[in-house]
């Protein structure tokens, strides 16, 4: 079994930064099982949780995602919330980018190879997923 997919918001984590991540892994994953893939992704977390994010996953029964420190070499990855490597995780440069959805303006990742980038001027990226 391949590694999971990590999908992450930025580093010192906001609601919408955790959502975006629970809410596009659960995503992804419900398509992949549609489409009779074995690829899985995994919400993770940059840091701590803010309270009222706590509360929210708590009272609809949902588990916090991991809290990851760094990136290994080759993993792939999904950003939500955020495009600029020093919000991102540690690692991040050695790491494949595979998509990213955000609502911020347009920062300094690159990829090398093209990728899906949705990026839309709204209130929230949670709001896009």
């Amino acid at each position: 079994m391949a590694a999971p997919i990590l999908v992450f918001g930025h580093k010192n984590p906001d609601n919408d930064a955790i959502s975006a991540a629970v809410g596009y892994a659960y995503l992804k994953n419900e398509l992949a099982k549609r489409a009779g893939s074995d690829a899985v992704y995994e919400a993770c977390r940059l840091g701590g949780l803010p309270p009222e994010t706590e509360w929210i996953l708590g009272e609809n029964g949902i588990e916090a995602p991991r809290l990851i420190e760094s990136l290994s070499e080759g993993q792939q990855v999904i950003l939500v919330d955020h495009n600029e490597a020093l919000q991102s995780a540690d690692g991040l440069d050695a790491a494949e980018i595979a998509e990213i959805v955000d609502h911020h303006r347009i920062g300094d990742v690159s990829t090398t190879n093209p990728i899906q980038f949705l990026n839309l001027p709204v209130g929230s990226t949670a709001t896009i997923v």
